[in-house]
């Protein structure tokens, strides 16, 4: 992995743990929402949609957006499974580099401040299909803050809006996240 895309890799993982952390008030991009009982990482977390789109781009779509709340979803109690859930849906060469950044940057402070986080697609579409077997997929996406001992006793979730691109491959018949930047 070059270092170039190393570097991209911190940098978008550095900024959801940044807007996680509360830079997303100081932004103006929070709201409040009433918290809810905490699914596992993945499970329902969102209720998102593709239309019905032909070909490699439509499959290309719905697999990133089946794999997003589980690629940006983890819980402190089981850091080690929501890794290996997220890695699974990976090119073998992103997950490396994200498996790396998240217990560099994710890991200690879900850790330290007990996080529990959940990634939802609001909104997914196709970018451009550069070649056949890669679609790049911008979605929007919440990521929900549901429990934390930095959050306010106000049973209030903390809720970052971002927008993610994907790349998307094609690995033996399976689309996976070939790779993750914040825009």
């Amino acid at each position: 992995m070059s270092a170039l895309r190393h570097g991209r890799l911190v940098t978008v993982l550095t900024v959801l743990v940044a807007l996680l952390s509360g830079a997303a008030l100081v932004l103006g991009l929070t709201r409040e929402a009433p918290a809810a009982a905490p699914p596992a990482p993945g499970e329902g977390s969102s209720t998102y949609r593709t239309a019905d789109f032909p070909g490699e781009a439509g499959e290309a779509l719905a697999a990133a957006v089946s794999a997003l709340p589980q690629v940006l979803s983890y819980d402190h109690r089981r850091l080690k499974a929501d890794l290996l859930a997220a890695t699974e849906l990976m090119t073998a060469d992103y997950a490396r580099s994200f498996r790396s950044t998240f217990n560099t940057l994710v890991r200690p402070l879900a850790r330290q401040d007990k996080r529990v986080s959940r990634g939802e697609v609001v909104a997914a579409g196709v970018v451009s299909t550069p070649k056949p077997g890669r679609v790049i997929v911008l979605a929007f996406v919440d990521q929900r803050l549901v429990k934390a001992t930095s959050l306010p006793k106000t049973g209030q979730a903390r809720i970052t809006t971002s927008r993610v691109r994907l790349t998307m491959v094609l690995r033996a018949g399976e689309w996976r996240v070939g790779g993750l930047t914040v825009v």
